[in-house]
């Protein structure tokens, strides 16, 4: 319905519009929940305040994951709807800036049929039932034309950065409730201010003064923000820079564009690269300012730091998080000098749903939680995991039928979830309708873990130890050899560690331990003999320590095995652990894993073609993928599954290797690839159906996306092959599960 208003003179257009679920946020945790939502069959209305999609991560950097925690745990990528948007991102915003992001988005929404995209819609107002139980509109105003509609709905959903809808609702509370004060100000967040600022190159010396209104000095920001800028700097200087301005004071006049200005004067005239920066130019500026929040969401059931450190289960858990805890510095300064945590912590579902309004729920800055617990919940890729929970939940919950205490009703949640590959859950949960977990499973060739034909290889150096993260399936080891190299005579301390948590990231409880004396010789390859009895299969470290500088050799691009862990004071990390002295390698996207190239006695099974069908989509307590013989494609890699008797089927999940340990880049013109090497590129599936006949049914061609999902008209099959025709880049197949329903 539209009708027309005079106000002061000029028409004012009213509307009215009724959706299943109406998503308030145009942040990634907003898009997710909209995706999620209508993929469960929900009409979908997605409300925008601004122009453009992205929300917060639109001002900050130029990938979704750039400003991601880094975190102590290997193959941690989330996934989820998250991993699908990310990699469309990589693939097709190849000039790496805002504007291409935000274009990949509003592609990705308007492909998605059941959702409605409504820009520059401000919430005004929010009308509540007689009781004050549930909400029944949300009216929104569109200042650019004047226009206020009203959204009726069975269910809201605020994911906006400042609580836009749930601040107008009696389940919202101050914050000076959590702890007695409140906590934004307490840690100066109010204080934070920001630019991106565009720096072009021109073919003249482009001088630059100061205007006399800028009367404050870059030198007297926080040494992080200084460091942050040179960094970014480093990377490239032609293009779009994050600068900021952090602590507990700064001049009252200060804005984000008089910021840009005073970073500006500091780089032309006064910085060591000065020099460099003589025919630049500050082309745009971008501003933004971090407003401090004064209230905070009241949940049904509120996270507390006690429930992340204990790693706490819940029975409704809809996601979990690897962030690390925020220390007293990063709350003040910036996302540096952040704690790790000793295992990843679930997430009920209950905290994301309001106490008062059974029709409500939220994510990110409106749950009500410590300090810490809050921070920890607001990284992008634990609020895009948060917003497809609640898409999920409030879609399903449309149907009458259901209730949001039944364990059945989470249950279903939980599969719908781990069907997109989002993890619900710190122990697997098999889905007893995957009807793949009953076939035999064969396969073209397996992959055996071998040094003796390594070709693409590196070494490291290091001058004291580092470890090497290694998976185990065996109930004793007889040996391991590696390949290290000595400039001399070298005396080695060897441990044999088992790992100790989730993940089995940090090394526990030694298991042997020994000193080797090494001698220089032409073949690297040493022998260490271990006899140890493995009592738990899994990952386990092995620790080699010298008084003298040596190295060990990596082979680019091996399988998910073998990790190395360094030092962290060798590398430029953000995260203190106080489980380990040492972080695993981040993988580049050119070379996505450089394991060690070690050998074990007896040989370990890590890589057959049985890991395709069992409840694992990531490498967790083990690899737990597929991984084929190295190949030129020359003639194609495949996978059969073959069931007994015939049964029914209309669906196809296939799970390719995303590289989890991979961390998207922060600048993606940066990179000369926009495609994870080890995900099939070509492929095609056959059926062998109930007189025998093979039978062609999908041909997929240009695949970048880690999980693919295929529907079909129910087929009676016997049987099912998965030929591999190519991938973008890596010699051999890794795929970590098929499901068929």
């Amino acid at each position: 319905m539209n009708k027309s208003n005079k106000n002061h003179g000029k028409i004012l257009k009213v509307s009215s519009e009724r959706k299943d679920v109406v998503i308030v946020g145009g942040g990634f945790a907003g898009i997710c929940a909209a995706i999620s939502a209508a993929r469960q069959g929900a009409n979908v209305a997605l409300v925008v305040k601004d122009t453009t999609l992205g929300g917060l991560q639109d001002q900050y950097s130029k990938f979704p994951a750039a400003i991601a925690p880094e975190n102590c745990f290997p193959h941690a990528r989330e996934g989820g709807i998250y991993e699908e948007i990310c990699l469309r991102i990589l693939r097709f915003n190849q000039e790496g800036t805002h504007l291409g992001q935000s274009r990949v988005l509003q592609e990705i929404i308007s492909n998605e049929e059941r959702v409605s995209l409504f820009f520059n819609c401000i919430p005004v107002n929010v009308e509540f039932s007689p009781d004050g139980s549930s909400m029944l509109f949300l009216q929104v105003f569109d200042p650019t034309r004047l226009h206020r509609r009203t959204f009726k709905s069975k269910f809201f959903i605020d994911c906006t950065e400042n609580s836009q809808v749930a601040g107008l609702s009696p389940a919202f509370v101050p914050i000076e409730h959590d702890h007695g004060q409140n906590i934004m100000q307490s840690v100066g967040l109010s204080q934070k201010l920001s630019s991106v600022i565009t720096l072009r190159k021109s073919l003249k010396d482009m001088p630059f003064s100061s205007p006399e209104w800028i009367t404050w000095k870059w030198e007297e920001n926080s040494l992080l923000a200084k460091v942050d800028l040179m960094e970014s700097l480093e990377i490239s200087l032609e293009g779009e820079h994050l600068i900021e301005w952090h602590g507990s004071s700064r001049p009252e006049l200060m804005s984000s564009e008089g910021l840009a200005w005073c970073a500006w004067d500091y780089l032309k005239n006064r910085s060591p690269v000065s020099g460099v920066l003589r025919n630049y130019y500050m082309d745009s500026i971008s501003t933004h300012a971090v407003v401090s929040k004064e209230y905070r969401g009241k949940s049904v059931f509120d996270l507390n730091t006690c429930d992340i450190e204990s790693g706490k289960a819940y029975p409704d858990s809809i996601a979990i998080s690897y962030a690390p805890l925020p220390s007293p510095e990063s709350l003040q300064f910036s996302s540096r000098n952040q704690i790790a945590i000793s295992a990843p912590f679930e997430i009920p579902l209950r905290s994301l749903r309001a106490e008062k309004i059974s029709n409500l729920f939220w994510v990110g800055d409106n749950i009500f939680s410590p300090a810490e617990v809050h921070l920890s919940l607001v990284h992008t890729p634990t609020l895009s995991n948060l917003g497809s929970a609640c898409g999920v939940a409030t879609a399903l919950l449309c149907d009458s039928g259901r209730n949001f205490s039944d364990s059945s009703f989470i249950r279903e949640v939980q599969e719908s979830l781990n069907r997109d590959n989002q993890l619900t859950a710190l122990t697997n949960q098999s889905n007893q309708e995957n009807k793949a977990s009953k076939s035999k499973v064969t396969a073209s060739s397996t992959y055996s873990v071998s040094s003796s034909d390594l070709k693409e290889k590196c070494s490291i150096s290091f001058s004291d130890h580092f470890l090497v993260q290694i998976p185990f399936l065996s109930s004793k080891i007889e040996k391991i050899q590696v390949s290290l190299e000595f400039p001399q005579e070298t005396i080695i301390e060897i441990k044999l560690l088992e790992g100790s948590s989730q993940n089995l990231a940090f090394p526990g409880k030694c298991l042997m331990s020994d000193r080797v004396t090494f001698q220089p010789q032409k073949v690297n390859k040493q022998e260490l003999s271990l006899a140890c009895k493995i009592t738990t299969p899994g990952w386990h470290f092995l620790e080699l320590q010298a008084n003298e500088k040596f190295g060990i050799e990596l082979e680019h691009n091996s399988p998910c095995g073998t990790s190395l862990h360094t030092k962290l004071s060798v590398l430029k990390n953000k995260t203190k652990n106080p489980y380990s002295l040492f972080h695993p390698f981040n993988s580049a996207i050119t070379c996505l894993h450089q394991g060690p190239m070690i050998d074990i006695t007896p040989p370990q099974n890590l890589f057959c073609p049985s890991n395709l069908t069992n409840a694992n989509f990531r490498s967790t307590e083990l690899p737990n993928l597929w991984v084929s013989q190295k190949t030129d494609f020359k003639y194609p890699e495949f996978v059969e599954l073959n069931w007994p008797s015939p049964i029914e089927i209309n669906h196809l999940d296939i799970t390719f290797d995303g590289a989890y340990n991979y961390h998207f880049p922060s600048f993606p013109r940066s990179y000369d690839h926009y495609f994870i090497p080890s995900i099939v590129k070509d492929y095609n599936v056959y059926i062998i159906d109930e007189s025998n006949q093979s039978k062609k049914i999908l041909e997929i061609r240009d695949n970048f996306q880690s999980l693919n999902h295929h529907e079909f008209d129910k087929l009676c099959i016997s049987g099912l092959e998965i030929e591999i025709l190519s991938t973008h880049g890596l010699n051999r197949v890794q795929i970590y599960q098929i499901r068929v329903f």
